[in-house]
């Protein structure tokens, strides 16, 4: 058991880090060219409460040490869902303009 979380740990510190970086190429892509200082502000503060609220979710094993598991692990598939709401913009001209943007549809 022990081996089996150093290993779940580790995976997740790689998925941690490696998102991180991502977020910021992702995020460039999908934000049109006038407002994209402010959505790169929105993603990196999202980033950085996420970080500030980790402590206390991890604190909560202090009363169940499977809480904090359930806790991230719903949040991972949550996000992994509603990613699948984003467009594609592979091989696309990315949107200068705010009303050349594609509309999400969910």
């Amino acid at each position: 058991m022990h081996v089996m979380f150093q290993v779940f740990a580790l995976v997740g510190k790689v998925g941690v880090s490696s998102a991180y970086c991502i977020i910021f190429v992702i995020f460039t892509e999908l934000i049109p060219t006038m407002v994209r200082n402010m959505g790169l502000g929105v993603a990196s503060t999202a980033g950085r409460i996420g970080t500030i609220i980790c402590p206390f979710v991890i604190y909560m094993g202090v009363y169940s040490k499977i809480l904090p598991y359930i806790v991230f692990g719903t949040i991972s598939i949550m996000a992994a869902a509603v990613s699948m709401l984003l467009p594609d913009t592979r091989n696309s001209k990315l949107p200068d303009f705010i009303s050349q943007a594609k509309y999400i549809r969910g």
